[in-house]
């Protein structure tokens, strides 16, 4: 049970993270695009851009540890 909490907790501040790094470099990379804009608008269409890219990388980067994690474990039992 606790393990779900943690694995909860590290994935939402894994989302949080990349959703704030994805943000930064959207308005960045985006900046000359807004001229016809308004600037609401372009924040809050950046807001949902990087929460749907964080929560994918997020899965894939969770997806990743867990199977590093198995394999050892794997790898562990058959050297043994």
């Amino acid at each position: 049970m606790a393990t779900e909490q943690t694995i909860k907790t590290n994935k939402k501040e894994i989302e949080q993270g990349f959703r704030k790094t994805i943000y930064e470099k959207l308005s960045l990379a985006l900046d000359d695009y807004k001229n016809g804009m308004d600037e609401n608008k372009f924040q809050a269409t950046l807001k949902k851009a990087s929460k749907m890219l964080s929560k994918d990388v997020a899965k894939e980067i969770l997806k990743k540890d867990s199977n590093k994690k198995s394999n050892k474990k794997k790898s562990n039992k058959k050297s043994k």
